[in-house]
């Protein structure tokens, strides 16, 4: 499957933007604030954030997939077949592996890609996160919709937005705004 240049520059540098303002966090910090920051994005805008990009319920929570591939590319775990060699050095010069299991921005996010909602979504899930230890925030993401997906398959962004308290009327404004987000990107 050919990827979208644009969709994987916004995947970027969302999880750039994420680790701008957490400085060094560990991928399931990380990662976990991305989750909450798509949660209240949905309930509250009723569309992603996330772009193209998915969550995969994974043993220690939703992790979004092409960001978990692009925190592989850096730390020697993703041989980066799957994506445009170009854009996997510019994965590369745009991250910093720190060892153990700690990222860090080489680059500034581009703003260009990111939303003003989207990034305040981004900043109060930062808030919401960053004082957090792992096993709270591992208990915290293992939602309902954690639950409800299978593992290592991708968590429906109805069952994430569900979990975060959205209602039905907006589960099902949600539902019509991502098949038409699903038809603009075909």
């Amino acid at each position: 499957m050919a990827r979208n240049y644009f969709e994987l520059e916004k995947a970027l540098n969302t999880l750039l933007y994420v680790v701008q303002r957490m400085g060094q966090p560990d991928y399931h910090k990380a990662f976990k604030t991305l989750y909450f920051a798509e949660q209240d994005y949905l309930v509250n805008y009723g569309m992603s954030l996330m772009g193209s990009d998915y969550f995969v319920k994974m043993p220690n929570g939703p992790v979004p997939s092409n960001m978990y591939d692009f925190v592989k590319f850096v730390n020697g775990n993703h041989d980066g077949q799957s994506y445009r060699p170009d854009f996997v050095d510019h994965v590369k010069d745009s991250l910093e592996y720190i060892a153990p299991h700690h990222i860090r921005a080489k680059k500034s996010a581009n703003l260009d890609y990111l939303a003003e909602a989207e990034q305040q979504a981004i900043s109060e899930s930062v808030l919401r996160c960053e004082k957090l230890n792992y096993v709270t925030l591992r208990q915290l993401s293992h939602d309902e919709a954690w639950n409800k997906a299978e593992l290592k398959k991708k968590i429906e962004p109805l069952d994430i937005a569900a979990a975060g308290g959205a209602t039905e009327e907006e589960l099902e404004y949600l539902k019509e705004s991502l098949n038409n987000d699903f038809f603009s990107l075909a």
